[in-house]
C-alpha cells in the first residue's frame, strides 16, 4: 500500500514539475512556477473573502428602538423604569429626531409594518408632549446628578463616622483625632443628608410619575395595547432565523462560483492541451487547477465546521485544554486539508488524467507509452528517448503488436 502511494505522489509530482516527457523543469523555473502558485492563491482567497461580503450579513429586523417603544415599554411597570425610557427618547429626539427614526430599522432597505407603526405613534407622542416632558426629564437627570453626589458624600461620611466611634471608644482626645467631627456631629450631619436624599429621591419619583402619566403617553399605551406586537414580532423572529439558516448556504454559493469559474476554465483546457499534447499548457493548466482546489476544499471544510454544534466543538477545545493538548487541533486540521487535497488530486487523477485517456491519446499521436514522447513511427520498437520497448508478439498471430494498442492491427485480437 505504502509503495502505491508512493508511487501515485511522484506520479502527480512529475505531472506538476516536468514540461515534456522525462524533460523536467530547471530550478528556477520550478520555483517561479510555485511563486506565481502561491500568488494566485493569495488572489483567490482575497476574492473569495470579497464574493462573500456581497451577501450581507442576517441583522434582526426589529431594532432596539423599535423593541424600546413597544414590547419593553409595556414591560416596564413602575413609573420611574418608563421615565427612564421616555427621558431618552426626549433627549435624543430634542438633539436628532431623524437619527432616532432611522434607528427604527436595523436594515436599510425595509422597515416592519409594525414597527413602521410603532415609531409614528410614538414621535408623534413624544412631539406633542415635548412642552411638559422636556423640562420633567432635564429636572430628573439635575436630580439623579444631585442623588449620585449625596449618595456619595453619605458614604464618606459613614467610613468617617466608623473612625470616630473607634475613637470614642478609646476615649483619644480631640486634639489627637486626624477627623474633621467627632462621632456626633458626623452622626448628625450622615442624618442630614439622609433626609436630604429621601426629599430628592421623592422628587425623582414625582417627575417619573408626572412623565408617565402625561396623556399623550398613556394614550400610546392604549395604542400600543391594541397592536399584535407580540405575533408580528414572532413573525419577524422567525424570519430572522431563516435568513440565518440560508446565509452561510448563500456565501457557499457565491464563493463556490467565483472558485469554479478558474477551475473550469482550467479542466477544460487542461483536457483539451492533453488531447492536443500542448506541453506547456498542460503544465500550468496542471497547476491553476490545484491552486483552484486548494481554496474549494478548504472552504467546504469550513462549511462543514458551520454545520457542527457549536457546543461539541467547544466541548472538544475545551477538553484539549483542559488536558493541555490543545496544540493537537491544529494537528487534527491539517491532517484534514491533507486527506481532502489528495481526495481532490484522486479524483482529478481518475477523470482528467486516467491511465486508459492518456493510452488512447499516445497511441493516436504515435507517442511513446512510457514518456509520451513522438516516436518516428508507429511501427519503432524502442523509445529514442527513455529506452522504453513500444511493441510485442501478438500471443494470437506472432506478429509485432504495439503496447499500447488495445488490439492487434493484424488479427484484431484483444490486447
Amino acid at each position: 500500500m505504502w509503495a502505491a502511494i508512493t508511487k501515485a505522489i511522484k506520479s502527480k509530482w512529475q505531472r506538476l514539475t516536468r514540461h515534456t516527457g522525462t524533460r523536467r523543469l530547471s530550478w528556477f523555473a520550478l520555483l517561479l512556477v510555485f511563486a506565481l502558485d502561491g500568488y494566485v492563491l493569495s488572489l483567490l482567497f482575497e476574492g473569495t473573502q470579497h464574493a462573500g461580503r456581497t451577501i450581507a450579513y442576517p441583522v434582526h429586523p426589529i431594532s432596539d428602538n423599535c423593541a424600546t417603544a413597544s414590547q419593553q415599554f409595556l414591560a416596564r411597570s413602575t413609573p420611574a423604569e418608563r421615565a427612564v425610557a421616555i427621558g431618552w427618547f426626549v433627549t435624543a429626539v430634542k438633539d436628532n429626531k431623524a437619527a432616532v427614526s432611522n434607528g427604527f430599522s436595523n436594515t436599510y432597505d425595509e422597515i416592519p409594518a409594525i414597527c413602521v407603526q410603532i415609531r409614528d405613534k410614538w414621535l408623534a407622542a413624544i412631539d406633542n408632549a415635548m412642552p411638559q416632558l422636556r423640562p420633567l426629564a432635564e429636572e430628573r437627570k439635575a436630580l439623579e446628578t444631585e442623588i449620585d453626589k449625596v449618595e456619595s458624600e453619605i458614604k464618606e461620611l459613614k467610613s468617617s463616622y466608623s473612625t470616630a466611634l473607634l475613637e470614642k471608644i478609646a476615649r483619644q482626645s480631640r486634639s489627637d483625632s486626624i477627623l474633621p467631627a467627632d462621632a456626633t456631629h458626623t452622626k448628625s450631619t450622615i442624618d442630614e443628608l439622609t433626609e436630604t436624599l429621601a426629599a430628592l429621591k421623592q422628587q425623582q419619583h414625582n417627575a417619573a410619575i408626572a412623565m408617565a402619566q402625561n396623556p399623550h403617553i398613556l394614550a400610546y399605551l392604549q395604542y400600543l395595547a391594541s397592536l399584535p406586537i407580540d405575533s408580528e414580532f414572532k413573525k419577524e423572529e422567525i424570519r430572522y432565523e431563516s435568513w440565518q439558516f440560508w446565509y452561510p448556504l448563500k456565501v457557499l454559493g457565491i464563493q463556490a462560483v467565483f472558485i469554479l469559474i478558474p477551475l473550469l476554465f482550467a479542466i477544460f483546457w487542461n483536457a483539451y492541451s492533453i488531447k492536443r499534447q500542448q506541453d506547456t499548457q498542460i503544465l500550468v493548466s496542471s497547476h491553476i487547477i490545484l491552486v483552484c482546489a486548494i481554496p474549494m476544499l478548504l472552504r467546504l471544510l469550513y462549511f462543514v465546521e458551520e454545520l457542527l454544534p457549536e457546543e461539541l466543538l467547544y466541548w472538544l477545545l475545551r477538553s484539549l485544554e483542559q488536558w493541555r493538548l490543545g496544540f493537537i487541533w491544529y494537528y487534527l486540521l491539517i491532517f484534514a486539508c491533507i486527506a481532502g487535497g489528495l481526495l481532490l488530486i484522486y479524483i482529478a487523477q481518475r477523470t482528467l488524467f486516467s491511465t486508459a485517456r492518456l493510452r488512447l491519446i499516445r497511441l493516436r499521436k504515435a507517442q511513446c507509452q512510457h514518456c509520451g514522447e513522438k516516436l518516428r513511427g508507429k511501427e519503432q520498437g524502442w523509445c529514442e528517448v527513455c529506452g522504453a520497448s513500444q511493441t510485442a508478439p501478438c500471443r494470437q498471430c506472432g506478429q509485432p503488436r504495439r503496447l499500447l494498442a488495445f488490439h492487434c492491427s493484424h488479427c484484431g485480437t484483444l490486447a
